[in-house]
Protein backbone atom coordinates (compact mmCIF):
# COMPACT_ATOMS: atom_id res chain seq x y z
CA UNK A 1 0.00 0.00 0.00
CA UNK A 2 0.94 3.29 -0.62
CA UNK A 3 2.00 5.28 2.13
CA UNK A 4 0.58 9.25 1.30
CA UNK A 5 0.51 11.58 4.47
CA UNK A 6 0.60 15.54 4.68
CA UNK A 7 4.08 16.54 6.00
CA UNK A 8 3.26 20.07 7.13
CA UNK A 9 1.27 23.02 6.19
CA UNK A 10 -1.28 20.80 4.15
CA UNK A 11 1.85 19.66 1.51
CA UNK A 12 1.14 15.96 0.45
CA UNK A 13 4.27 13.63 -0.54
CA UNK A 14 3.29 10.29 -2.53
CA UNK A 15 5.68 7.85 -4.91
CA UNK A 16 5.55 6.61 -8.26
CA UNK A 17 7.45 4.82 -10.46
CA UNK A 18 8.30 5.36 -14.34
CA UNK A 19 8.55 3.96 -17.54
CA UNK A 20 12.00 4.12 -17.26
CA UNK A 21 12.13 2.57 -13.96
CA UNK A 22 13.19 5.83 -11.95
CA UNK A 23 11.24 6.62 -8.85
CA UNK A 24 9.68 9.99 -8.58
CA UNK A 25 7.70 11.82 -5.67
CA UNK A 26 4.98 13.66 -5.82
CA UNK A 27 4.75 17.16 -3.55
CA UNK A 28 1.10 18.56 -3.96
CA UNK A 29 0.47 22.14 -1.91
CA UNK A 30 -2.67 23.10 -2.32
CA UNK A 31 -3.17 24.08 -6.23
CA UNK A 32 0.95 23.79 -6.67
CA UNK A 33 2.25 20.41 -7.84
CA UNK A 34 6.12 18.99 -8.38
CA UNK A 35 7.75 15.77 -9.41
CA UNK A 36 11.37 15.08 -7.65
CA UNK A 37 13.86 12.25 -8.61
CA UNK A 38 13.61 10.77 -5.21
CA UNK A 39 17.72 10.05 -5.99
CA UNK A 40 17.88 13.76 -6.37
CA UNK A 41 16.76 14.06 -2.79
CA UNK A 42 19.79 12.30 -2.28
CA UNK A 43 21.85 13.62 -3.82
CA UNK A 44 21.06 17.23 -4.52
CA UNK A 45 19.22 18.19 -1.91
CA UNK A 46 19.92 22.58 -2.96
CA UNK A 47 18.63 21.36 -5.90
CA UNK A 48 15.64 19.46 -5.14
CA UNK A 49 14.86 22.50 -2.89
CA UNK A 50 15.28 24.88 -5.67
CA UNK A 51 12.96 22.64 -7.85
CA UNK A 52 10.60 23.24 -5.69
CA UNK A 53 10.29 26.79 -4.89
CA UNK A 54 10.44 26.51 -8.42
CA UNK A 55 7.15 24.87 -8.65
CA UNK A 56 5.54 27.06 -5.67
CA UNK A 57 6.29 24.46 -2.86
CA UNK A 58 8.59 26.24 -0.45
CA UNK A 59 9.99 24.01 2.63
CA UNK A 60 11.43 26.13 5.25
CA UNK A 61 13.86 24.13 8.31
CA UNK A 62 11.55 21.80 10.17
CA UNK A 63 9.22 21.84 7.22
CA UNK A 64 11.74 20.46 5.09
CA UNK A 65 12.64 17.56 7.87
CA UNK A 66 9.12 16.48 8.45
CA UNK A 67 9.02 16.44 4.38
CA UNK A 68 11.51 13.49 4.20
CA UNK A 69 10.71 11.83 6.93
CA UNK A 70 7.56 10.76 5.39
CA UNK A 71 8.96 10.15 2.46
CA UNK A 72 11.45 7.64 3.73
CA UNK A 73 8.29 5.81 5.41
CA UNK A 74 7.01 5.46 1.56
CA UNK A 75 6.63 1.59 1.06
CA UNK A 76 5.22 1.37 -2.66
CA UNK A 77 6.02 3.59 -5.52
CA UNK A 78 2.98 2.10 -8.19
CA UNK A 79 4.04 2.54 -12.23
CA UNK A 80 2.88 5.87 -13.39
CA UNK A 81 2.96 6.88 -16.40
CA UNK A 82 5.36 9.98 -15.79
CA UNK A 83 6.88 11.85 -18.51
CA UNK A 84 10.36 12.77 -17.90
CA UNK A 85 11.39 14.69 -20.87
CA UNK A 86 9.67 16.01 -23.88
CA UNK A 87 9.90 14.32 -27.12
CA UNK A 88 8.66 10.46 -26.95
CA UNK A 89 7.30 8.80 -24.01
CA UNK A 90 6.34 5.32 -24.33
CA UNK A 91 3.56 5.44 -27.72
CA UNK A 92 2.71 9.58 -26.36
CA UNK A 93 4.46 12.48 -27.35
CA UNK A 94 5.69 15.70 -24.88
CA UNK A 95 5.82 18.94 -26.23
CA UNK A 96 8.27 21.55 -24.13
CA UNK A 97 4.56 23.24 -23.26
CA UNK A 98 3.31 20.48 -21.47
CA UNK A 99 1.13 19.18 -24.23
CA UNK A 100 1.08 15.57 -24.30
CA UNK A 101 -0.34 13.94 -27.38
CA UNK A 102 -1.40 10.25 -27.26
CA UNK A 103 -3.31 7.68 -29.65
CA UNK A 104 -6.77 8.94 -29.65
CA UNK A 105 -5.85 12.88 -28.26
CA UNK A 106 -4.30 14.62 -25.89
CA UNK A 107 -3.24 12.99 -22.56
CA UNK A 108 -2.99 14.74 -19.20
CA UNK A 109 0.22 12.18 -17.92
CA UNK A 110 2.16 13.80 -15.03
CA UNK A 111 4.46 15.91 -16.22
CA UNK A 112 8.28 16.04 -14.70
CA UNK A 113 10.18 18.11 -16.83
CA UNK A 114 10.17 22.31 -16.77
CA UNK A 115 8.02 22.94 -18.60
CA UNK A 116 8.24 26.47 -20.91
CA UNK A 117 4.60 27.47 -22.13
CA UNK A 118 6.37 30.20 -24.31
CA UNK A 119 8.29 28.08 -27.15
CA UNK A 120 5.90 26.71 -28.89
CA UNK A 121 2.75 28.47 -28.96
CA UNK A 122 0.31 28.62 -31.17
CA UNK A 123 -1.11 32.02 -33.53
CA UNK A 124 -3.13 32.88 -36.10
CA UNK A 125 -4.86 30.17 -38.02
CA UNK A 126 -2.96 27.05 -40.08
CA UNK A 127 -4.98 27.91 -42.88
CA UNK A 128 -3.44 31.36 -43.41
CA UNK A 129 0.13 29.50 -42.78
CA UNK A 130 -1.13 27.10 -45.83
CA UNK A 131 -1.96 29.90 -48.08
CA UNK A 132 0.04 32.70 -47.50
CA UNK A 133 3.23 31.24 -46.91
CA UNK A 134 3.30 27.40 -47.62
CA UNK A 135 1.77 28.39 -51.03
CA UNK A 136 4.01 30.85 -51.99
CA UNK A 137 7.39 28.77 -51.73
CA UNK A 138 6.20 25.75 -53.97
CA UNK A 139 9.09 24.46 -56.31
CA UNK A 140 12.05 26.67 -53.63
CA UNK A 141 14.19 23.69 -52.97
CA UNK A 142 15.63 24.87 -50.04
CA UNK A 143 13.08 26.40 -48.00
CA UNK A 144 11.06 23.15 -48.64
CA UNK A 145 14.37 21.12 -47.44
CA UNK A 146 14.25 22.64 -44.32
CA UNK A 147 10.65 21.82 -43.26
CA UNK A 148 11.17 18.44 -44.61
CA UNK A 149 14.28 17.93 -41.94
CA UNK A 150 12.42 20.01 -39.42
CA UNK A 151 9.50 17.19 -39.78
CA UNK A 152 12.24 14.08 -40.08
CA UNK A 153 13.10 15.34 -35.79
CA UNK A 154 10.33 12.76 -34.41
CA UNK A 155 10.95 9.85 -36.63
CA UNK A 156 14.84 9.53 -35.03
CA UNK A 157 13.52 7.45 -32.57
CA UNK A 158 11.25 5.58 -34.99
CA UNK A 159 13.96 4.34 -37.14
CA UNK A 160 16.42 4.21 -34.69
CA UNK A 161 19.21 6.23 -35.02
CA UNK A 162 21.44 6.40 -32.84
CA UNK A 163 23.28 9.53 -33.78
CA UNK A 164 21.48 13.16 -34.78
CA UNK A 165 21.86 14.80 -37.91
CA UNK A 166 23.56 18.73 -38.16
CA UNK A 167 23.46 20.79 -41.12
CA UNK A 168 25.29 24.53 -41.14
CA UNK A 169 23.51 27.39 -43.51
CA UNK A 170 26.81 29.09 -44.79
CA UNK A 171 26.52 32.32 -46.51
CA UNK A 172 27.25 36.37 -46.25
CA UNK A 173 25.12 38.22 -44.28
CA UNK A 174 21.76 39.09 -45.92
CA UNK A 175 21.91 35.53 -47.71
CA UNK A 176 18.44 34.99 -46.61
CA UNK A 177 19.95 32.00 -43.92
CA UNK A 178 17.78 33.56 -40.97
CA UNK A 179 14.79 33.69 -43.36
CA UNK A 180 15.05 30.03 -43.82
CA UNK A 181 15.69 29.06 -40.27
CA UNK A 182 12.23 31.52 -39.34
CA UNK A 183 10.11 29.92 -42.23
CA UNK A 184 11.25 26.22 -40.58
CA UNK A 185 10.73 27.67 -36.89
CA UNK A 186 6.76 28.82 -37.64
CA UNK A 187 5.94 24.72 -38.32
CA UNK A 188 6.76 24.72 -34.27
CA UNK A 189 6.11 27.87 -32.65
CA UNK A 190 6.55 31.71 -32.87
CA UNK A 191 9.55 33.56 -34.57
CA UNK A 192 9.20 37.17 -33.34
CA UNK A 193 12.55 38.19 -31.55
CA UNK A 194 10.50 39.45 -28.26
CA UNK A 195 9.66 38.65 -24.60
CA UNK A 196 6.83 36.05 -25.67
CA UNK A 197 9.20 33.82 -26.60
CA UNK A 198 10.33 32.05 -30.25
CA UNK A 199 10.89 28.70 -31.49
CA UNK A 200 14.47 28.77 -32.49
CA UNK A 201 17.45 29.51 -30.84
CA UNK A 202 20.57 32.12 -30.61
CA UNK A 203 23.63 30.61 -30.32
CA UNK A 204 25.24 33.36 -28.47
CA UNK A 205 25.33 30.58 -25.73
CA UNK A 206 27.96 28.38 -24.16
CA UNK A 207 28.60 24.72 -24.09
CA UNK A 208 26.05 24.31 -21.27
CA UNK A 209 23.91 26.63 -22.51
CA UNK A 210 23.82 24.41 -25.53
CA UNK A 211 22.92 21.04 -23.32
CA UNK A 212 20.25 22.69 -21.17
CA UNK A 213 18.44 23.53 -24.94
CA UNK A 214 19.10 20.19 -25.58
CA UNK A 215 16.13 18.94 -23.27
CA UNK A 216 13.94 21.68 -24.63
CA UNK A 217 14.28 20.23 -28.45
CA UNK A 218 14.33 16.15 -27.64
CA UNK A 219 12.68 14.56 -30.92
CA UNK A 220 12.32 17.95 -32.22
CA UNK A 221 14.26 20.66 -34.43
CA UNK A 222 16.38 22.66 -33.06
CA UNK A 223 17.06 26.19 -34.92
CA UNK A 224 20.35 27.63 -34.05
CA UNK A 225 20.23 31.38 -35.65
CA UNK A 226 23.65 32.85 -36.47
CA UNK A 227 26.27 30.58 -35.28
CA UNK A 228 29.30 32.69 -35.75
CA UNK A 229 28.24 34.27 -32.33
CA UNK A 230 28.93 31.39 -30.22
CA UNK A 231 32.68 31.95 -28.61
CA UNK A 232 32.36 35.10 -30.82
CA UNK A 233 35.55 36.76 -28.85
CA UNK A 234 37.83 33.63 -29.20
CA UNK A 235 40.66 33.15 -31.99
CA UNK A 236 39.66 31.39 -34.89
CA UNK A 237 40.98 27.88 -34.27
CA UNK A 238 40.20 28.56 -30.66
CA UNK A 239 36.58 28.81 -31.76
CA UNK A 240 36.60 26.08 -34.34
CA UNK A 241 37.66 23.68 -31.59
CA UNK A 242 34.76 24.97 -29.98
CA UNK A 243 32.40 24.49 -32.49
CA UNK A 244 33.68 21.32 -33.71
CA UNK A 245 33.44 20.00 -29.99
CA UNK A 246 29.91 21.13 -30.23
CA UNK A 247 28.95 19.71 -33.44
CA UNK A 248 30.00 16.27 -31.72
CA UNK A 249 27.67 16.71 -28.82
CA UNK A 250 24.41 17.63 -30.71
CA UNK A 251 25.28 14.81 -33.06
CA UNK A 252 25.72 12.25 -29.91
CA UNK A 253 22.74 14.22 -28.12
CA UNK A 254 23.91 13.52 -24.42
CA UNK A 255 24.28 15.53 -21.29
CA UNK A 256 27.19 15.60 -19.42
CA UNK A 257 27.96 13.05 -16.52
CA UNK A 258 28.19 15.01 -13.34
CA UNK A 259 28.39 14.56 -9.87
CA UNK A 260 25.31 14.40 -7.60
CA UNK A 261 23.18 14.17 -10.76
CA UNK A 262 22.58 10.53 -11.75
CA UNK A 263 22.88 8.80 -15.11
CA UNK A 264 22.34 11.66 -17.62
CA UNK A 265 19.71 11.62 -20.01
CA UNK A 266 20.19 11.27 -24.13
CA UNK A 267 18.33 13.31 -26.66
CA UNK A 268 17.12 13.36 -30.50
CA UNK A 269 16.56 15.92 -32.81
CA UNK A 270 18.03 17.43 -35.91
CA UNK A 271 19.83 20.82 -35.47
CA UNK A 272 19.82 23.61 -38.54
CA UNK A 273 22.30 26.38 -37.30
CA UNK A 274 22.92 29.33 -39.90
CA UNK A 275 26.77 30.87 -40.13
CA UNK A 276 29.03 33.31 -42.14
CA UNK A 277 31.96 30.82 -42.10
CA UNK A 278 31.69 26.92 -42.37
CA UNK A 279 32.88 24.92 -39.94
CA UNK A 280 35.97 23.32 -41.95
CA UNK A 281 37.44 26.79 -42.82
CA UNK A 282 38.06 27.30 -38.47
CA UNK A 283 39.78 23.99 -38.42
CA UNK A 284 43.37 23.57 -39.56
CA UNK A 285 44.68 21.78 -42.19
CA UNK A 286 46.17 19.26 -40.41
CA UNK A 287 42.96 17.77 -38.84
CA UNK A 288 41.70 16.65 -42.17
CA UNK A 289 40.53 13.29 -40.14
CA UNK A 290 38.95 15.15 -37.27
CA UNK A 291 37.26 17.67 -39.99
CA UNK A 292 35.81 14.74 -41.88
CA UNK A 293 34.58 13.33 -38.72
CA UNK A 294 32.78 16.74 -37.70
CA UNK A 295 31.53 17.22 -41.19
CA UNK A 296 29.60 13.92 -41.38
CA UNK A 297 28.06 15.20 -38.28
CA UNK A 298 27.53 18.53 -39.32
CA UNK A 299 26.40 18.87 -43.15
CA UNK A 300 27.32 21.84 -45.23
CA UNK A 301 25.01 23.68 -47.50
CA UNK A 302 26.97 26.96 -48.99
CA UNK A 303 24.20 29.30 -49.99
CA UNK A 304 26.92 30.92 -53.48
CA UNK A 305 27.38 34.33 -53.67
CA UNK A 306 26.36 33.46 -57.35
CA UNK A 307 22.76 32.34 -56.55
CA UNK A 308 20.51 35.48 -58.10
CA UNK A 309 18.11 35.08 -55.37
CA UNK A 310 19.60 34.02 -52.31
CA UNK A 311 18.06 31.08 -50.58
CA UNK A 312 15.10 30.78 -53.37
CA UNK A 313 15.28 29.48 -57.06
CA UNK A 314 13.39 32.01 -58.28
CA UNK A 315 10.92 35.20 -57.25
CA UNK A 316 7.32 34.42 -57.56
CA UNK A 317 5.21 36.99 -59.41
CA UNK A 318 3.64 39.41 -57.31
CA UNK A 319 7.03 40.21 -55.71
CA UNK A 320 9.51 42.89 -56.32
CA UNK A 321 12.38 40.99 -55.64
CA UNK A 322 13.79 38.26 -53.32
CA UNK A 323 14.23 40.25 -50.25
CA UNK A 324 10.86 41.58 -50.55
CA UNK A 325 9.60 38.11 -50.72
CA UNK A 326 11.56 37.26 -47.96
CA UNK A 327 9.89 39.61 -45.94
CA UNK A 328 6.51 39.13 -46.61
CA UNK A 329 6.81 35.36 -46.07
CA UNK A 330 8.57 36.67 -42.57
CA UNK A 331 5.65 38.85 -41.45
CA UNK A 332 2.73 35.91 -42.20
CA UNK A 333 5.29 34.14 -39.82
CA UNK A 334 5.03 36.06 -37.08
CA UNK A 335 1.20 36.15 -37.09
CA UNK A 336 0.55 32.32 -37.86
CA UNK A 337 2.79 29.58 -36.47
CA UNK A 338 3.00 26.82 -34.20
CA UNK A 339 0.19 24.65 -35.88
CA UNK A 340 1.79 22.17 -38.54
CA UNK A 341 4.43 20.89 -36.29
CA UNK A 342 0.96 19.81 -33.98
CA UNK A 343 -0.81 18.64 -36.30
CA UNK A 344 2.12 16.15 -37.54
CA UNK A 345 2.43 14.84 -34.19
CA UNK A 346 -1.01 14.25 -33.49
CA UNK A 347 -1.31 12.42 -37.11
CA UNK A 348 2.01 10.28 -36.12
CA UNK A 349 1.25 9.35 -33.04
CA UNK A 350 -2.04 7.65 -33.86
CA UNK A 351 0.13 6.11 -36.71
CA UNK A 352 2.54 4.79 -34.78
CA UNK A 353 0.30 3.37 -32.06
CA UNK A 354 -1.86 1.57 -34.90
CA UNK A 355 0.97 -0.64 -36.40
CA UNK A 356 4.57 0.52 -35.72
CA UNK A 357 5.72 -2.15 -37.64
CA UNK A 358 3.78 -1.10 -40.63
CA UNK A 359 4.67 2.81 -40.09
CA UNK A 360 8.41 1.81 -40.39
CA UNK A 361 8.27 -0.12 -43.50
CA UNK A 362 6.16 2.31 -44.92
CA UNK A 363 9.19 4.91 -43.81
CA UNK A 364 11.95 3.22 -44.88
CA UNK A 365 10.14 2.30 -48.26
CA UNK A 366 10.47 6.31 -48.96
CA UNK A 367 13.84 5.97 -47.80
CA UNK A 368 15.12 3.88 -50.91
CA UNK A 369 12.64 5.95 -52.91
CA UNK A 370 14.77 9.20 -52.37
CA UNK A 371 18.10 6.92 -52.91
CA UNK A 372 16.77 5.56 -56.02
CA UNK A 373 15.46 8.40 -57.24
CA UNK A 374 18.86 10.34 -56.64
CA UNK A 375 22.51 10.07 -56.91
CA UNK A 376 22.07 8.99 -53.03
CA UNK A 377 22.16 5.45 -54.03
CA UNK A 378 25.80 5.76 -55.23
CA UNK A 379 27.49 7.39 -52.42
CA UNK A 380 30.65 8.26 -54.57
CA UNK A 381 31.33 11.71 -53.35
CA UNK A 382 29.11 11.41 -49.90
CA UNK A 383 28.95 9.83 -46.44
CA UNK A 384 26.13 7.30 -46.11
CA UNK A 385 25.27 9.68 -42.71
CA UNK A 386 24.10 12.21 -45.18
CA UNK A 387 22.18 10.14 -47.52
CA UNK A 388 20.27 9.04 -44.80
CA UNK A 389 19.38 11.92 -43.61
CA UNK A 390 18.26 13.74 -46.92
CA UNK A 391 16.35 10.40 -47.34
CA UNK A 392 14.67 10.76 -43.97
CA UNK A 393 13.56 14.11 -44.60
CA UNK A 394 11.97 12.88 -47.60
CA UNK A 395 10.02 9.91 -45.47
CA UNK A 396 8.80 12.82 -43.32
CA UNK A 397 7.68 15.17 -45.90
CA UNK A 398 5.67 12.13 -47.67
CA UNK A 399 4.53 11.54 -44.25
CA UNK A 400 2.83 15.38 -43.36
CA UNK A 401 1.52 14.96 -46.85
CA UNK A 402 -0.36 12.00 -46.15
CA UNK A 403 -1.43 13.14 -42.90
CA UNK A 404 -2.70 16.14 -44.52
CA UNK A 405 -0.24 18.60 -43.07
CA UNK A 406 1.05 19.64 -46.32
CA UNK A 407 -0.92 19.64 -49.73
CA UNK A 408 0.06 17.17 -52.75
CA UNK A 409 1.06 20.50 -54.18
CA UNK A 410 4.48 20.57 -52.54
CA UNK A 411 6.81 18.24 -54.10
CA UNK A 412 9.68 17.61 -51.41
CA UNK A 413 11.65 14.75 -54.13
CA UNK A 414 12.79 17.47 -56.45
CA UNK A 415 13.49 20.12 -53.92
CA UNK A 416 15.82 17.68 -51.69
CA UNK A 417 17.43 16.29 -54.25
CA UNK A 418 18.55 19.73 -55.44
CA UNK A 419 19.78 20.62 -51.99
CA UNK A 420 21.31 17.27 -51.29
CA UNK A 421 23.19 18.15 -54.45
CA UNK A 422 24.38 21.71 -53.20
CA UNK A 423 25.36 19.58 -49.72
CA UNK A 424 27.10 17.55 -51.87
CA UNK A 425 29.30 20.27 -53.55
CA UNK A 426 30.00 22.44 -50.26
CA UNK A 427 31.31 18.58 -48.80
CA UNK A 428 33.36 17.56 -51.74
CA UNK A 429 34.74 21.27 -51.96
CA UNK A 430 37.36 20.34 -49.35
CA UNK A 431 38.24 17.25 -51.83
CA UNK A 432 41.79 17.92 -53.41
CA UNK A 433 42.50 17.50 -56.97
CA UNK A 434 44.69 14.12 -56.88
CA UNK A 435 41.50 12.73 -54.71
CA UNK A 436 39.07 13.75 -57.11
CA UNK A 437 40.89 11.92 -59.70
CA UNK A 438 41.19 9.02 -57.64
CA UNK A 439 37.94 8.60 -56.79
CA UNK A 440 36.82 8.45 -60.58
CA UNK A 441 39.58 6.45 -61.51
CA UNK A 442 38.30 3.53 -58.31
CA UNK A 443 34.49 3.98 -59.92
CA UNK A 444 32.93 0.51 -60.85
CA UNK A 445 32.62 0.13 -64.67
CA UNK A 446 35.65 2.17 -65.31
CA UNK A 447 37.19 1.43 -68.51
CA UNK A 448 40.64 0.90 -68.80
CA UNK A 449 41.97 1.74 -72.75
CA UNK A 450 45.84 0.51 -72.04
CA UNK A 451 44.74 -2.93 -71.70
CA UNK A 452 40.96 -2.66 -74.01
CA UNK A 453 40.93 -2.09 -78.16
CA UNK A 454 38.19 0.59 -78.88
CA UNK A 455 34.91 -0.77 -78.77
CA UNK A 456 32.05 0.45 -80.73
CA UNK A 457 29.57 1.69 -78.20
CA UNK A 458 25.84 3.27 -78.92
CA UNK A 459 24.65 6.13 -76.92
CA UNK A 460 23.24 3.98 -74.06
CA UNK A 461 26.33 1.55 -73.70
CA UNK A 462 28.91 5.25 -73.70
CA UNK A 463 26.96 6.65 -71.19
CA UNK A 464 26.51 3.63 -68.66
CA UNK A 465 30.48 4.09 -68.44
CA UNK A 466 31.45 6.12 -65.66
CA UNK A 467 35.09 7.13 -66.64
CA UNK A 468 37.73 6.10 -69.29
CA UNK A 469 41.67 5.33 -67.98
CA UNK A 470 44.35 5.88 -70.63
CA UNK A 471 48.35 6.62 -70.80
CA UNK A 472 48.98 9.39 -72.99
CA UNK A 473 52.62 9.63 -74.72
CA UNK A 474 54.46 10.97 -72.01
CA UNK A 475 53.57 8.14 -70.05
CA UNK A 476 51.04 9.69 -67.67
CA UNK A 477 47.87 8.17 -66.72
CA UNK A 478 44.72 9.92 -68.01
CA UNK A 479 41.04 10.16 -66.60
CA UNK A 480 38.51 11.02 -69.38
CA UNK A 481 35.12 11.66 -67.77
CA UNK A 482 32.07 13.00 -69.24
CA UNK A 483 30.73 16.32 -67.60
CA UNK A 484 27.50 15.31 -66.68
CA UNK A 485 29.16 12.05 -65.14
CA UNK A 486 31.41 14.50 -63.24
CA UNK A 487 28.76 16.52 -62.28
CA UNK A 488 26.68 14.17 -60.49
CA UNK A 489 30.03 12.39 -58.91
CA UNK A 490 31.70 15.61 -57.43
CA UNK A 491 29.44 18.43 -57.49
CA UNK A 492 31.68 21.63 -57.30
CA UNK A 493 34.07 20.00 -59.39
CA UNK A 494 34.83 23.36 -61.42
CA UNK A 495 36.06 24.64 -58.38
CA UNK A 496 38.77 22.46 -57.65
CA UNK A 497 39.85 22.39 -61.56
CA UNK A 498 40.11 26.74 -61.23
CA UNK A 499 42.93 25.49 -58.12
CA UNK A 500 44.89 23.27 -59.91
CA UNK A 501 47.48 24.07 -63.15
CA UNK A 502 45.01 23.50 -66.16
CA UNK A 503 48.10 23.59 -68.21
CA UNK A 504 49.34 20.57 -66.75
CA UNK A 505 46.54 18.71 -65.10
CA UNK A 506 43.38 19.48 -66.98
CA UNK A 507 44.05 19.38 -70.93
CA UNK A 508 41.49 21.12 -72.57
CA UNK A 509 40.96 23.25 -75.87
CA UNK A 510 40.38 26.77 -76.29
CA UNK A 511 37.53 27.89 -74.31
CA UNK A 512 36.53 24.70 -73.66
CA UNK A 513 36.67 22.89 -70.22
CA UNK A 514 37.20 19.46 -72.60
CA UNK A 515 38.77 17.94 -75.09
CA UNK A 516 37.64 15.67 -78.31
CA UNK A 517 39.07 12.56 -77.41
CA UNK A 518 38.50 8.72 -78.99
CA UNK A 519 37.19 6.37 -76.15
CA UNK A 520 35.03 4.67 -78.72
CA UNK A 521 35.23 3.11 -82.04
CA UNK A 522 34.47 5.20 -84.40
CA UNK A 523 33.45 8.49 -83.07
CA UNK A 524 34.97 11.24 -80.63
CA UNK A 525 33.28 13.00 -77.30
CA UNK A 526 34.23 15.73 -75.62
CA UNK A 527 35.51 14.65 -72.53
CA UNK A 528 37.19 15.80 -69.56
CA UNK A 529 40.71 14.87 -69.10
CA UNK A 530 42.02 15.02 -65.67
CA UNK A 531 45.68 13.86 -65.44
CA UNK A 532 46.71 11.44 -62.51
CA UNK A 533 48.87 12.10 -59.58
CA UNK A 534 52.44 11.05 -60.22
CA UNK A 535 53.19 7.32 -58.19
Amino acid sequence: MNVRATASAGLDVSGATAPSGAKWIHFRKASESAWIRQSMLVLDERGAKRRLVECGISLIGPGWKRALERIDALSDFPPAMIIEQPGWAGSSFAMIDGTVFSPGGESYAPIAFDVDTTKCQTGGSFETWKSDLLMPLIGQSIPLSLFAMALASPLLEITGRSENFGLEIVGPARCGKSTCQFLAASMAGPVKNDSGGKYWISSDATSDGFETAMAGHSDMPMLINEANLFYADLAPRARGDKLKALAFRLAQGHEKTRHKEGKPRSHRFIYIMSTNAPLASLLPAQSSATAEAAADRLMTLTIDTARPHRIFDFVPEGYDDAEGYAKALERVAQNHHGHAMRKFLIALVDDRAADPEKLLRRIDKMMAKFRARTSTGRLGAVNSRIADAFALAYAAGELAKRYKVFPPEIYFGPALAKTYALVAGSRTSGRTFDEMVEHLASLPGVVDLDVSVLAKMDDMTFNAVPAFIRSNRAGDRETLVRPVTLEKEIPGWKKLIKGTDVKTRCKRDEDHLTQKRQVRRGKADRMIVLVAPPC
